[in-house]
């Protein structure tokens, strides 16, 4: 019995663990990243959020990011002392080859338990219904597919990318 019991709590134990990617890809669209970038500006905009930044990555034509937010992920955002404006903004990334752009999207989960997860305390649960209602968005043009890796949520505020950069 005494067996039995661990080995259900340790199932237990991997049922709830929560792994998150980075990024989602979204779709793939016909077209350059000026074009697919403009239809998705227009897409999150109808859909209540403002853009509020875009560059090429190493100033390449074919890379494209578009950033983006709203005031209920702004207000969210202060309610965390420490790093809360770097969740305020989501991305969209777009990437051109032979005439087609992928899309993807960071995934909020992952952006908001990286920098708010050792403060979320009472917050989570209007931090997982905010980064619901955006994947929710995006599902709605597309298949969600994580990629990029997975981390647990607890290991999300403890990641580093690389030694000796900041957590």
């Amino acid at each position: 019995n005494y067996l039995l019991t661990i080995v259900l709590v340790m199932a237990g134990m991997l049922v709830v663990a929560q792994e998150y990617s980075p990024y989602y890809k979204v779709a793939v669209k016909e077209g350059n990243t000026q074009s697919v970038a403009k239809s998705y500006k227009a897409f999150v905009t109808h859909a209540g959020f403002q853009v509020v930044g875009e560059y090429h990555p190493v100033n390449k034509g074919s890379l494209y990011v578009v950033c983006f937010t709203n005031d209920a992920l702004k207000n969210l955002s202060l309610k965390f002392k420490d790093r809360g404006a770097l969740g305020a903004v989501l991305r969209m990334g777009f990437v051109e080859k032979n005439g087609k752009t992928t899309v993807s999207i960071v995934n909020p989960y992952y952006m908001f338990y990286a920098y708010w997860g050792a403060q979320m305390g009472t917050s989570e649960r209007a931090v997982d219904a905010m980064a619901e209602s955006i994947l929710k968005l995006f599902r709605s043009d597309g298949v969600l597919s994580p990629f990029g890796g997975t981390l647990d949520k607890e290991e999300l505020p403890e990641y580093h990318y690389k030694i000796m950069m900041p957590y």
